[in-house]
């Protein structure tokens, strides 16, 4: 063999033609043309000759080789049991050689055989012939042709009259003969080692054509030793094992790279790099070929004694499973005999079947006619495929491309990167195209909501033809005109080649009537799916969702004509609902819902136009359409551009556009829709079968952005114009539905406020970017970005920018950018949502989001330190992944903080489900609302309630005490309210791929009364109702061929029922349905009567299979789970508002009746599916189920002796182990919220069913009454009082079971009777009034007990029962009652439990519990350090709980503690930080509430070291086992912290001794315990901030107020202080502070303006004020507050150096005490709670007005509720979330002088001093600053990289002159032609911007002549503390030229206040640099004089 160079490989060589080396090709030398002529002739025929040679290697001609096939497909759960089904093959194979390039056959003597059995060897187990009945296969047997390229089958020709099926089958069987030993089509690679003719292995890559597609193939040869072949001789039948050698030639597919790609799927979304039928699909399936050719001879000369194909596919049943099922099939050919060929004929008429590769087609006499246009549709064969964008095709899709190349490049391919060539540049010049050039389509980052890795386009294919060029078409030219299959036209039936209906022609029952009717089946089903909703316990076992899912596949193979007659026959029309009952509804109404179910989820155009005539023709309208139309975007099957027209039609409908709801569904639905077909291209090609039918709509589809994102936009502009706001927001929920960048022009206006649109439109604007975040994420994110950096917008829209940001897959070094920007942000609530977004993204674990995490922790270090306030905007996501389980979840909650309510005003929470690697965002919901504070009034003012009323009425009563009234305070300070928002705001829903949008406005508000009076008037009488919804939210099918030439088939459906049904009444007392129009009258009493069916049913089917079309079966191994829930109730519910008391009677409708009420089962199975039937596969005579192992059942009664009500468990199950190890893995798997996202999810697909049914004859209680009674210390009780002074009641006596009568008086409420001594049996507990159910006595009782131990204390009492009557009665009852002090940390708690069963056993006793506990804490300082230091807050608890089990025996416990503080801590709080900092405030500033010494305070009260001991007696041995299983727990959670002493010395007997101590920080806590068995001790148990907050005991917070403080320090209490020489604001915000002798403003309660406010309408008045001066006592203070028409008037009560203060009450004294409780009323109403504090000083409690005051004659505490938030006006600032707008004046201005501030707040009467009022005079002068939106450009349109063309004057230095003009030149000459030949987007006013401003920048070639004597420049005007700039540069006249004439023009400015900023664009001006002021707002109009025209001077 001749040497080559390194890396080069001869033709010879590559050919394995080295024997022909003595004919050579030519190399071109040095001679002569004619020489070199007669050499080119000389090669030509040498290489014809080799070529003629090598053409046939495998088969020579003149013989007949004959092959024998047997072959099998099997499907079953194999990783379950060996259990399948499917068919066995086997027939006789003959070829015979006509030419070197024409093969004939013919297949003959073919049989089958079904096998539905257990193969314990797996699928490829040996099977008797005589096991299975053989059949013949319907085969024609007519002969096929076969034509070569250079040995490998290129093309098939078959008969004419040759079903589709048995060419695909023969395909099958044909593709193992493909066997490339030559190494043609060869990909190039590395590691390939080429086959030559004397070698004996090889490794390489290839392109081949086989039934699974042209795929590429890696192909092994090596030489098989001969002992192989003599011990398996089957192998080589007719091998010489002396002279022939054999070679063992094997070959794998990889499915990732593919030219031609069969395969056929539906609803797949959120896979990486998803292609069906790949090798690896997600976790959830992984496909595999693999064959094996045994060849004797050479590699030149050959022939295949054998050939097997094998080919795998492994499913997860619900794509999570761990265990797999199985799609195996197998051909193998083996040689039989050679012999003389007997002339098989050619066929007859024959049709040209392409190569080998599957065809997908409906009718196989069908001849799809395409047009040029279609040719818009086309995909490439493989979309995703490497090998698609080979050498050649990358040329020939270039414009310059050769039809030449190499001879080796039609049989090498090279491998190239997945996106091709021609998607780079169309990407790259993406951004320059117009409107009209834009692709449609663009890469998306798929559909989860937080992050995606979008790694893949779709290419293009400009034309079908060849990739290699210059050669023969590897897809035959037959083929590439009916590759695809007929798009759907108009009203015709989709055709889908798929089963169960649509196969060929010849056996499609579809044309059979004999066989299957559509209509009537449809007819028959509905039918039957009503008759089974009669009885929902028999849903599972009737298989109705299986019947509906049947119907809708019928639905879908029907024209618009079938579906009329449908209508027709079957449509019901809805009753009048007026004293209906449940039997109004007859049989034909849930007939009729199920087919329009049907028709909604068929997703065909003839279901659409359907719906459309339903609607038009009011067959269904409100709630029952705008349900059908949101099942649309998810069901449609495909959605063509004629899909599309005909769905945009509807929404342009009168019919439609008169209903609101419909009309909004429509509309986002369809661009719902649109945004999946024609803009996202991952869900594109994903969810659609694109490679059967090509692109859903063309990649050039211009109604896209010239009619439908147009027809919104216009849409919008009319409902701004119109001033429709629920129009407005589904006009732009439509636009963002789109997602497409030309939706940001139509927002642009609006966004960079060059038109007006409110606050919250703007807001839903940017949220409506979220899916172009998604699908465009660059575009988005560079909108999104400049939102968030213009720190002059609202926080509102800059937060939700940063929130959409997260979803755009942020850089490293742009979180890095934000994170910095943190530490200088002036809005604390952008900060808070910054700082979230980015910690919670760096804790995300999943792989998906691995780059996004190591992004976020990139930025997490730079982020600003402190922890923000939860009140304030947040961002989280968080991801979990399911043990064991190919399951997990993402979520996105995101929540913007509101600067008028602790409440957020938006709240965006998204569920992203990934099953088995597929992620889609499973359910999502939003709200957004333009103000929360302004929605709540105004839905409260649509409410009448008496109560309130009087309360207001009381309160505005007529007096004369307040110095000023509020409204006087108001018109002193000239205070400008502010203007509310307007009402806007909505309500999205997303679930199951429907979106649900409701959109709320003042006008929908109005509404409200009388929606509620028109429902009240309907239900007023019994109505009856039947709501019935059939959908399937799960729709996934997957095929492409297996080795027989069948299809593989994997389908995945969920089809769901929810349905309720029953009666309805309504009573109130007032009367609703008489109430008024305008509000609702809230009613005393409320009556609901109900019988209720309600059903939830879902039955998930996974199918895994394949079909035979020539039996009309599709065999399957399925899993099948069923989920039922039945309520069937009557309820009567009586709620009592007035009293608080609730009253319900529940029962079993139909009780004597059996009722299955949950059942939850599992049924894996296998059967031979006669896919004709209308029957379920699971029903089928022949389905098996899959059994493990003997099941286990499990069989309990529950409730029959407890209540009387029996409910019967029944589970059978095949688990193999049911114990608590099992339970408790199945619980690991999951946490909560995975629980809640897979509640349907089991680890397990064997077999189970468990139910749970009512048992009607064990049962003896038919009803269940429910009272539950709420009372408190509130308000007095006159009616209690005289009830109680003389009661008399009578109560079942515990003894002996006979009524005993009780006296009742006052008396037995006294506190001595309350306490209780441990050595008597006395628990106040224990009623001393009655134990019966619902006592109003009992709770009265308990509420006087807890009130008498916790003096001053509010106190509320909870009393429950709930009574089983019936043969037997049971009851349960319990009370609990609770007070605390309201001046100190005390409380008092009191449960009663009372059970008495229905019947008496062991295991059901009657027994009572009586539990009590009292908390003693003092009340320790809160207004100075020093004191709480030196304070004793020790405090102390006891508790006591008896049991009695209704015998003699009662057992006790006895606890007791003390709560102290220990001395350590005491002194370590005196020596920290905080506290040092607050003494010096203290001692050198006079301060001593600000923060840093309220915290200390908070700190010094706090209780460290606890001390417990716990007294037992009679407690029963099992109780104590219990107890220990308890501890046993707890010591296995805290094992790290844990030790134990075992019988220790000297034990506590009867007792447990425990000590818990906190450590200094409060983080860890130790628990030392003394028992009677042991010693425990757990050392420094770790807290997190929560648990911390808990145990922080302290006598002055609660342990609710410290949990609200841990989570929200600023707003859960928000505070304001007036200390002695500064100020803390509600917004935390310090300040120095001297009043003086003049009374100031410390807060006031102002409303906002209403946003619209009629003339009659007058504005809320304040009702709230406190008033605050210096005295002259000096630094103490005088306080009034000012309560409506009431004042409370607190001062120092001496000059001294006492705390102590005097209050009066409207010039009344008022006297305190203290520990004692001070009530203040006025005109009957309680205005104040006043105590005196241990210092002297006072707190006000004002509950009315949710208002605290603590005054200690030096400073003043306020606690205000969050209720006034951003409507307070005063020195505790702005109340809004934000530091810098604190210092807010009553003119609304923003001063920066603290003391200017302080001034403006200054009532400035006779008692003022003269410096507080100069202060206040002068503070006129402080700049005002306004707090407004500032725009900016936020969609930047394109603009020149020149500076000087963008307004900028550039200056270069004397060297660089020339040099640089010379260079400016070239620049601008280069720039110009790039500007020319680019695709411009700019709109014509940034074209006419640019070219103004590159005039200006012009100057004249002779500096002494001017070019022309009029300019334009922009003009400068100043005046006060404003500069304003022209918005439109005007005319004067240049130097040397003087103005000809003059006039006046009023001329548009807009301003800006004297800064940094004004005096920038000012200097910019003056250097002759006229700036864009266009797109700015106009603030003023001034007058200027303007040069007409002007001439050289």
């Amino acid at each position: 063999m001749t040497q080559h160079r390194q890396g080069f490989v001869s033709y010879e060589e590559h050919t394995g033609l080295a024997s022909y080396k003595s004919c050579p090709c030519p190399v071109m030398g040095h001679s002569s043309a004619h020489h070199i002529a007669g050499n080119m002739w000389k090669a030509f025929l040498c290489c014809l000759f080799v070529a003629t040679v090598a053409a046939v290697p495998a088969w020579e001609p003149n013989k007949q080789y004959v092959y024998t096939v047997e072959g099998r497909a099997l499907t079953g759960l194999h990783q379950l049991a060996n259990q399948y089904t499917g068919i066995l093959v086997k027939a006789k194979l003959a070829i015979e050689p006509k030419t070197t390039q024409e093969l004939r056959g013919k297949l003959f003597a073919a049989q089958f055989a079904h096998v539905n059995m257990v193969m314990p060897e797996g699928c490829c187990q040996d099977i008797a012939d005589d096991y299975p009945k053989w059949q013949p296969l319907p085969w024609d047997n007519k002969p096929f042709e076969l034509k070569l390229n250079n040995g490998l089958i290129q093309n098939l020709t078959v008969s004419d009259s040759s079903n589709e099926w048995q060419t695909n089958m023969l395909k099958g069987i044909l593709s193992p003969l493909q066997v490339n030993v030559q190494g043609m089509n060869i990909i190039r690679d590395r590691q390939n080692s080429l086959p030559v003719a004397n070698s004996s292995n090889a490794v390489f890559r290839a392109m081949e054509a086989t039934i699974t597609g042209k795929c590429e193939v890696v192909y092994d040869i090596s030489p098989l030793p001969k002992i192989v072949v003599q011990q398996q001789p089957e192998l080589a039948p007719l091998s010489d094992l002396e002279n022939d050698n054999i070679f063992d030639v094997t070959k794998n597919l990889n499915f990732l790279n593919c030219k031609e790609r069969s395969a056929l799927h539906f609803g797949f979304t959120g896979l990486d790099d998803f292609e069906p039928g790949q090798n690896k699909m997600g976790e959830f399936l992984s496909h595999s070929s693999f064959n094996r050719a045994i060849i004797s001879g050479t590699f030149s000369k050959f022939t295949i004694q054998s050939s097997v194909t094998i080919n795998k596919v492994l499913v997860s049943p619900e794509m999570y499973n761990n265990q797999q099922g199985i799609i195996a099939s197998r051909v193998n050919l083996t040689i039989v005999s050679i012999e003389e060929p007997e002339n098989i004929p050619a066929p007859e008429n024959p049709r040209n079947a392409g190569d080998l590769v599957y065809r997908y087609k409906a009718f196989a006499d069908e001849t799809p006619q395409r047009t040029k246009s279609d040719k818009a549709f086309y995909v490439d064969r493989d979309s995703s495929s490497s090998s698609s964008s080979s050498s050649s095709s990358s040329e020939e899709n270039a414009p310059n491309s050769s039809s030449s190349s190499s001879s080796s490049s039609s049989e090498e391919e090279t491998r190239k990167p997945r996106m091709s060539e021609h998607m780079k540049r169309s990407s790259s010049k993406f951004s320059n195209m117009n409107e009209n050039e834009r692709p449609a389509f663009h890469m998306s980052r798929q559909n989860a909501r937080f992050r995606r890795s979008a790694k893949r386009q779709v290419t293009f294919a400009e034309n079908q033809q060849s990739s290699d060029i210059g050669r023969r078409s590897v897809i035959p030219e037959s083929s590439s005109k009916d590759e695809f299959q007929m798009r759907p036209q108009n009203e015709e039936a989709t055709t889908i080649p798929l089963p169960p209906f649509l196969m060929d022609l010849e056996w499609s029952a579809v044309n059979d009537p004999s066989r299957m009717n559509p209509v009537e089946s449809v007819i028959k089903l509905a039918y039957q799916i009503n008759s089974d909703m009669q009885n929902a316990s028999s849903i599972p076992e009737q298989n109705t969702l299986a019947k509906f899912i049947i119907m809708t596949r019928l639905v879908r193979i029907m024209n618009r004509e079938e579906l009329s007659e449908l209508t027709k026959k079957l449509f019901v029309p809805e009753p009048v609902f007026q004293n209906l009952s449940r039997t109004s509804f007859n049989n034909g109404w849930a007939t009729w819902k199920s087919f329009r179910d049907a028709v909604a989820e068929a997703g065909t155009l003839p279901a659409l136009l359907t719906i459309s005539e339903w609607i038009r023709d009011n067959k269904i309208a409100g709630t029952e359409a705008v349900a059908v139309i949101a099942a649309l975007p998810r069901a449609s099957l495909v959605p063509t551009p004629e899909y599309l027209d005909a769905f945009f039609e509807l929404s342009t409908d009168p019919k439609v556009k008169k209903q609101n709801s419909l009309n909004s569904i429509v509309l986002l639905s369809f661009s719902n829709l649109l945004r999946q077909v024609a803009v996202d291209h991952v869900s594109a090609h994903d969810n659609y079968p694109v490679h059967i039918w090509g692109w859903m709509v063309p990649k050039r589809f211009p109604q896209l952005t010239k009619n439908y994102i147009p027809h919104l936009g216009r849409l919008l502009n009319e409902a701004i114009n119109e001033g429709d706001s629920r129009q407005i927001q589904v006009s732009i929920g439509a636009l963002g539905n789109v997602g497409h960048p030309s939706i940001l022009p139509i927002f642009e206006p609006y966004l960079e406020g060059t038109r007006n649109a409110s606050k919250f439109q703007r807001f839903l604007m940017v949220s409506a970017l979220d899916n172009l975040a998604s699908v465009h994420s660059k575009e988005a994110a560079a909108v999104l970005l400049k939102l968030y950096q213009n720190t002059g917008e609202s926080h509102e829209i800059r937060c939700l920018a940063v929130s959409l940001l997260m979803k755009t897959d942020p850089s490293a070094s742009m979180l890095q950018r934000m994170a910095e920007f943190t530490n200088t942000d002036p809005d604390p609530q952008v900060t808070s949502m910054v700082q979230s977004a980015i910690l919670s993204a760096a804790k995300l674990q999943d792989p998906p989001n691995w780059q996004l995490a190591n992004n976020a922790k990139a930025a997490v270090n730079l982020l600003k330190p402190n922890i923000p306030d939860l009140s304030f905007s947040q961002t989280f996501m968080k991801s979990r992944m399911a043990e064991d389980l190919d399951l997990a979840y993402e979520e996105f909650i995101s929540y913007i903080g509101s600067s008028d309510s602790l409440f957020p005003s938006s709240l965006f929470a998204s569920v992203t489900r990934n099953m088995g690697g597929s992620r889609n965002e499973h359910s999502s919901i939003a709200t957004m609302w333009s103000s929360v504070k302004e929605a709540l009034n105004y839905f409260e003012q649509k409410f009448e309630n008496n109560r309130r009323q009087n309360k207001n009425q009381s309160s505005r009563r007529a007096s004369s005490w307040p110095q000023w009234n509020t409204d006087e305070l108001e018109s002193l300070l000239k205070i400008i309210r502010d203007k509310a928002e307007q009402v806007e705001g909505n309500m999205q829903f997303r679930f199951a791929g429907a979106q649900k949008f409701f959109p709320f406005d003042k006008n929908w508000m109005d509404r409200i009364p009388k929606l509620v009076k028109q429902f009240s008037q309907r239900f007023s009488q019994s109505n009856a109702f039947n709501n019935v919804k059939l959908y399937n939210p799960v729709r996934l099918t997957l095929a492409f061929p297996n080795a027989l030439g069948l299809p593989s088939i994997y389908t995945l459906e969920a089809p769901s029922l929810l349905q309720s049904t029953g009666e309805f009444r309504l009573r109130s007392q007032p009367d609703l349905s008489k109430g008024s129009d305008d509000t609702v009258q809230i009613p005393d009493f409320l009556n609901v009567t109900t019988d209720l069916n309600l059903v939830f049913s879902m039955k998930k089917m996974s199918k895994i299979g394949f079909l035979a079309p020539f039996e009309n079966a599709r065999y399957i191994a399925g899993l099948e789970r069923n989920l039922l829930v039945n309520i069937p109730l009557r309820a009567s519910v009586n709620l009592d508002f007035e009293n608080y008391h609730v009253d319900a009677t529940l029962e079993l409708l139909d009780s004597s009746q059996y009722h299955k009420l949950l059942q939850w089962n599992s049924l894996p199975y296998t059967t031979r599916h006669d896919i004709l039937t209308m029957n379920p596969a699971s029903q089928d005579s022949n389905a098996k189920v899959i059994h493990v192992r003997p099941s286990k059942w499990f069989n309990k009664t529950v409730g029959q002796q407890t209540t009387g009500i029996a409910f019967t468990i029944m589970a059978q199950t095949e688990e193999e182990f049911i114990d608590l190890q099992w339970l408790l893995q199945s619980l690991q798997s999951h946490d909560v919220k995975s629980r809640a996202h897979y509640f349907w999810a089991s680890r397990s697909i064997k077999f189970t069913d468990m139910s749970v049914s009512h048992d009607p004859t064990l049962s003896t209680a038919k009803t269940v009454r429910f009272t539950a009674a709420y009372d408190d210390n509130t308000e007095a009780d006159p009616q209690y009082e005289a009830f109680m002074a003389d009661f008399v009641e009578y109560d079942e006596d515990e003894t002996n079971g006979k009524p005993k009568k009780k006296q009742w008086n006052r008396s037995m409420y006294a506190p001595r009777q309350i306490l209780w001594n441990e050595d008597d049996n006395y628990n106040p507990a224990n009623p001393s009034s009655t134990k019966s159910p619902d006592s109003y006595i009992r709770r009265q009782e308990f509420l006087a007990k807890v009130s008498a131990v916790a003096a001053s204390a509010s106190a509320a009492v909870l009393d429950v029962s709930v009574q089983f009557e019936g043969e037997t009665e049971a009851v349960f009852t319990a009370t609990a009652a609770k007070a605390s002090s309201l001046f100190d940390g005390s409380s008092s708690s009191l449960l009663f439990i009372s059970a008495k069963p229905a019947q008496l056993s062991s295991d059901s006793q009657r027994f009572q519990t009586f539990l009590s506990a009292n908390v003693s804490m003092p009340q320790v300082p809160s207004m100075d350090l020093l004191e709480a230091l030196e304070f004793n807050p020790n405090s102390s608890m006891t508790a006591r709980l008896d049991m009695n089990n209704g015998t003699n025996t009662q057992w006790t416990v006895i606890l007791k503690g003390n709560m102290e503080q220990s001395l350590e801590f005491r002194q370590a709080v005196a020596q920290s930080p905080l506290a040092q900092e607050c003494q010096y405030q203290m001692n050198h500033l006079g301060n001593n509430l600000l923060s840093a010494c309220r915290n200390a305070i908070e700190t010094a009260s706090r209780l460290d070291d606890h001390t417990f001991t716990l007294k037992y007696k009679n407690i029963p041995t099992p109780v104590l086992r219990k107890i220990y299983s308890v501890y046993t727990v707890i010591r296995h959670l805290l094992y790290p912290y844990f030790s134990e002493n075992v019988l220790p010395w000297n034990p506590p007997q009867n007792e447990v001794q425990i000590n818990v101590k906190m450590n200094e920080n409060s983080n860890a806590l130790s628990v030392n315990m003394r028992a009677p068995i042991m010693d425990v001790q757990f050392t420094d148990i770790r807290l997190s901030p929560l648990e911390s907050s808990l145990f922080r005991l302290n006598p002055n917070t609660k342990a609710l107020e410290r949990v609200r403080k841990q989570f929200s320090p600023l707003f859960s209490q928000p505070s304001c202080v007036v200390d002695g020489t500064a100020a803390v604001t509600f917004n935390n915000r310090t300040y120095p502070l001297n009043l003086g002798k003049c009374w100031h403003v410390m807060m006031m309660d102002v409303p906002k303006e209403p946003a619209f406010r009629t003339e009659s309408q007058r504005p809320q008045s304040s009702n709230l004020a406190v008033l605050v001066r210096n005295n002259n006592f000096g630094l103490k203070k005088d306080v009034q507050v000012i309560l409506g028409n009431n004042m409370i008037e607190l001062s120092p009560q001496s000059s001294d150096l006492s705390k102590f203060v005097q209050v009066s009450v409207n010039d009344r004294p008022l006297r305190l005490w203290p520990n004692k409780n001070t009530n203040v009323y006025a005109e009957g109403m309680l205005i104040a709670q006043a105590f005196r504090m241990q210092n002297g000083g006072v707190q006000l409690n004002l509950p009315y007005y949710y208002l605290k005051l603590a005054y200690d004659s030096e400073r003043v505490l306020l606690q205000a509720s969050n209720k006034y938030r951003d409507e307070v006006r005063g020195l505790c600032g702005a109340f809004n979330g934000d530091p810098f707008s604190d210092f807010k004046t009553p003119q609304n201005c923003i001063v920066k002088n603290p003391s200017a501030f302080a001034a403006t707040y200054a009532i400035t009467d006779e008692t003022c001093d003269e410096p507080t009022q100069v202060l206040k005079k002068n503070s006129r002068l402080e700049p005002c600053v306004q707090n407004k939106v500032y725009f900016i450009d936020v969609i930047s349109q394109q603009k020149s990289m020149n500076a000087n063309k963008r307004g900028f004057e550039m200056f270069n230095s004397a060297n660089d002159s020339s040099s640089s003009s010379s260079s400016s030149s070239s620049s601008s000459e280069s720039e110009s032609r790039s500007e020319s030949g680019s695709n411009s987007s700019s709109s014509s006013s940034s074209s006419s911007e640019s070219d103004e401003t590159a005039k200006s920048s012009k100057k004249p070639a002779n500096p002494s002549v001017p070019a022309s004597c009029t300019s334009h420049r922009t003009k400068v005007v100043a005046e006060g503390h404003e500069i304003c700039f022209s918005m439109r540069p005007l005319p004067e006249c240049s130097s040397r030229c003087r103005p000809a004439d003059k006039q006046k023009k009023a001329i548009k400015f807009h301003c800006l206040v004297k800064g940094p900023t004004a005096q920038h664009w000012q200097k910019m001006v003056k250097k002759g640099v006229n700036p864009d002021f266009s797109k700015k707002a106009a603030h003023k109009e001034i007058s200027v004089s303007i040069p007409t025209s002007c001439l050289i001077d």
